[in-house]
C-alpha cells in the first residue's frame, strides 16, 4: 500500500523567544486510492487524524507531480474544501531538482 508523508508548517509564539517558523512530521497517510480524489481523501483524513482544524489552513505545497499540483490536481481539491489553502511548489523540491541539473 502507498503513503504519502504529512508535515504541516506553522507560526509558533514562544514566550521568551518570540515567533518563529516550525515544520514537524505528523505522520504518514494510507493510500488505498491513487486518483486525484482518493489522494485528497487520505491528505484530509491524515490531516483530521491529527486533530488539525482544516478552517486554519492557510497554504498547500508538493512536489509538483501532476495528481497533486494546481491543474485539476489535488491542490484544487483541497482549495474546495479550504479556500485559504493557497497553493506553492515546494521549494524544497524545486532546490533538489536544480541541484540534480547542476
Amino acid at each position: 500500500m502507498a503513503q504519502l508523508s504529512l508535515c504541516i508548517r506553522y507560526v509558533d509564539n514562544v514566550e521568551k523567544e518570540g515567533y518563529r517558523v516550525r515544520e514537524d512530521f505528523i505522520g504518514f497517510a494510507p493510500v488505498k486510492d491513487k486518483t486525484v480524489p482518493g489522494l485528497k481523501e487520505a491528505i484530509i483524513k491524515g490531516l483530521q487524524q491529527a486533530h488539525l482544524d482544516l478552517g486554519n489552513l492557510r497554504g498547500q505545497d508538493n512536489d509538483g507531480a501532476s495528481p497533486m499540483t494546481y491543474l485539476g490536481g489535488c491542490a484544487v481539491l483541497i482549495s474546495k474544501v479550504s479556500p485559504s489553502a493557497i497553493y506553492v511548489h515546494c521549494a524544497s523540491h524545486s532546490l533538489n531538482l536544480v541541484l540534480l541539473d547542476a
